[in-house]
C-alpha cells in the first residue's frame, strides 16, 4: 500500500519535479456522446481538457484503461486513464514543458495512488485533497503587479511584487494607471467581445489587459512566456469561477476577493 506521503517530495525536489498542470476528469458514459466532469484542475484550462477529451475520447471508451502521450505546441501531455468501481472512466491529464520532458516517475506514484483512492471512495473530497498536497506545479515570479478591476475602475483584488520604485509604492495609483489606460483603449477592446490579450508598454514594462464578463484583468510583466500567458487566462478563469456569485451582488466590499490570494498563491511569486 503507498502512504499517502509518498508521493510528498522535499522543497528541494519540488522546483525540479513540479509540473505545469494536471487535471482529472470523470466520463459521464462510455459512448461517443458522453459529457465530461472536472474532479479537479490545476495549472491547465478547461478548454484544453475539452479539446484533449473530444481528441481523445473514442479510443479512451474502446480501451478503457491505458495511457497516451501528446504533444500540443510547447507542451507534452501524459494520460492516464481507468474505469473506477462505477465503471465511470476516471482520465488523469499531466502537463509539462516538451523541451524538460515528462517525469513519469512522480506520474506514475500519483496515478497508481489515485487507482486506489477511486477503488474506496465515497466521494470526491479525498481525492481534490490528496491532489491539492500532492500535485506541485510551477510558479512564475514574472508578474510584477496584478489588479482586478470592474468596467468602472474600482478594483476587486490588487498583489503587487515587494516594493520596488515609484511604480510599487501605492495599490491605488497602479488602479488609477490602469484604469485610465482602459479608458483609453475601450473603443479597441468594444470592438473585440472575446477575452483577447491586449498589449500596453509602459517604460520597461508591459501591461496586459484581458476583458472577460465586464471584469477587468491587468498584469505588469517584463516578459511574456507561454508559460505566463497561460496563467494568465488560467487567473481569470480561476476568478470568475470562484467569485460568480459576489461579482453578481457586489456593493464595494471587496473583502470576499482577499481569499483569491490561495488560488494566487499557487501560481505567483510576489
Amino acid at each position: 500500500m503507498i502512504a499517502m506521503n509518498d508521493c510528498q517530495e522535499s522543497n528541494q525536489d519540488k522546483v525540479s519535479s513540479a509540473l505545469l498542470g494536471f487535471g482529472l476528469i470523470k466520463l459521464l458514459g462510455i459512448t461517443d456522446n458522453s459529457q465530461f466532469e472536472v474532479i479537479f484542475i490545476k495549472g491547465m484550462n478547461y478548454s484544453l481538457i475539452q479539446n484533449v477529451i473530444e481528441l481523445c475520447k473514442e479510443e479512451i471508451i474502446e480501451k478503457k484503461e491505458g495511457n497516451l502521450i501528446i504533444p500540443i505546441e510547447d507542451y507534452l501531455l501524459s494520460l492516464q486513464y481507468f474505469m473506477d468501481k462505477n465503471n465511470s472512466i476516471i482520465v488523469s491529464i499531466f502537463m509539462d514543458e516538451k523541451e524538460k520532458g515528462m517525469n513519469y516517475v512522480k506520474v506514475y506514484l500519483i496515478f497508481k495512488k489515485l487507482k486506489k483512492l477511486f477503488q474506496s471512495y465515497e466521494s470526491f473530497k479525498d481525492i481534490k485533497n490528496f491532489c491539492q498536497n500532492n500535485i506541485e506545479i510551477l510558479q512564475t515570479k514574472d508578474i510584477k503587479a496584478l489588479v482586478i478591476l470592474d468596467p468602472a475602475g474600482s478594483p476587486f483584488y490588487s498583489r503587487l511584487e515587494s516594493l520596488k520604485g515609484n511604480a510599487a509604492q501605492s495599490e491605488v495609483f497602479i488602479g488609477g494607471f490602469i484604469s485610465a489606460m482602459f479608458s483609453f483603449t475601450k473603443e479597441v477592446i468594444g470592438k473585440d467581445a472575446s477575452s483577447s490579450l491586449k498589449e500596453i508598454k509602459f517604460s520597461d514594462k508591459t501591461f496586459y489587459l484581458i476583458v472577460k464578463d465586464k471584469v477587468i484583468f491587468t498584469f505588469l510583466v517584463e516578459k511574456l512566456t507561454p508559460l505566463l500567458k497561460n496563467y494568465m487566462y488560467i487567473i481569470v478563469d480561476e476568478f470568475l469561477n470562484e467569485f460568480q456569485e459576489d461579482l453578481k451582488k457586489f456593493n464595494g466590499n471587496i473583502s470576499p476577493f482577499k481569499r483569491f490570494d490561495r488560488i494566487i498563491n499557487q501560481y505567483c511569486i510576489f
